[in-house]
């Protein structure tokens, strides 16, 4: 019970966390996401790799949809997992549906803050996040189905 309320406050902060990115303007926007390109560079270089002609503030703001939707899909899986015991799929459904609402959600809020725009390239990118997240958590439901079969 006690982790079901854990992973719902992860879920709904994860989903704040994201709306509240997508309230800020653009120039708000590219300050935050240029301290972590700075980050990135310093990586690069440290390793010596060279990314070449490669926009890497694009790359750095289209990394963070992906993972910040990939860490709430997981928060909200494992609290529909919490609430769901004889409808095995029914989370990934659940999960899935909420994860398209959130990035639509995410995308129209953006159509009204200044300097940003509504893209259905990032509403797609974001559901790659959920639905990396939903096949890892299905194969490894699945592993532990056949071990308990053996």
């Amino acid at each position: 019970m006690k982790q079901r309320y854990t992973y719902l406050t992860l879920a709904i902060l994860t989903t704040i966390i994201i709306f509240v990115n997508s309230l800020m303007p653009a120039n708000i926007s590219s300050e935050q996401s240029g301290f972590f390109v700075g980050v990135a560079r310093k990586v690069l270089t440290f390793f010596k790799i060279d990314i070449g002609n490669i926009n890497l503030s694009l790359l750095v703001r289209k990394t963070a949809h992906f993972i910040f939707f990939f860490l709430a899909s997981l928060f909200w899986h494992m609290f529909f997992k919490t609430l769901m015991n004889r409808e095995p799929y029914e989370p990934y459904t659940l999960t899935l549906n909420i994860g398209l609402l959130i990035a639509m959600t995410d995308e129209f809020i953006q159509y009204f803050t200044p300097g940003r725009a509504m893209m259905v390239e990032d509403i797609l990118l974001d559901l790659a996040g959920v639905a990396t997240l939903l096949l890892i958590a299905l194969i490894i439901s699945l592993i532990k189905h056949k071990k308990r079969d053996f």
